[in-house]
């Protein structure tokens, strides 16, 4: 329910456009600020400075990581899925961008606004990822997009859905 989601303060998840799809589940920044309940025992959600040892491990200039809105050249197609006509990233002037260099595979979910809203319309075109680092009461997040190479950094309202990944504790 829309109201609901806008309005609260608790853990929440739900399927884009409440209907189940291979781009797996949206969750509020409240379920990533208690991940005893989200991340598998030996694993933790992913951080910002995480991301940030990804982002320059696949090529992102160390100048470049501690910045926000879109940063890198190609480290975001790194990260996507490869996609075919119909299956991963949406096809953008008939180019595949995503190439999966990195392993990542990351799938364009979409998300779910603050107010309960769906984000972009459909599957393919956009996906966003949690960190569990909170700054000022928002979350930031990361933001891949089917026509962008690079990697968007930023911080969102805690009532926005994304996605999220796990990193193994060392």
């Amino acid at each position: 329910d829309k109201g609901e989601w806008a309005n609260t303060f608790a853990p929440a998840f739900c399927h884009f456009n409440n209907t189940e799809s291979g781009a797996g589940l949206l969750y509020n920044f409240h379920v990533v600020a208690n991940e005893s309940e989200i991340a598998p025992y030996g694993w933790h959600v992913a951080t910002d400075e995480d991301w940030k040892i990804l982002e320059e491990f696949i090529g992102m200039p160390a100048d470049e990581l501690d910045n926000t809105n879109w940063r890198g050249t190609t480290e975001g197609d790194q990260l996507k899925e490869e996609s075919t006509s119909t299956t991963g990233w949406f096809f953008y002037d008939n180019t595949v961008w995503g190439n999966n260099a990195s392993g990542f595979s990351a799938v364009g979910g979409s998300c779910r606004v603050y107010n309960g809203e769906w984000g972009i319309p459909v599957l393919r075109y956009s996906g966003f990822w949690w960190t569990d680092t909170s700054k000022n009461g928002y979350g930031w997040f990361r933001n891949l997009d089917y026509k962008k190479s690079g990697i968007f950094r930023f911080t969102a309202n805690p009532n926005y859905g994304f996605s999220i990944r796990c990193v193994k504790n060392n």
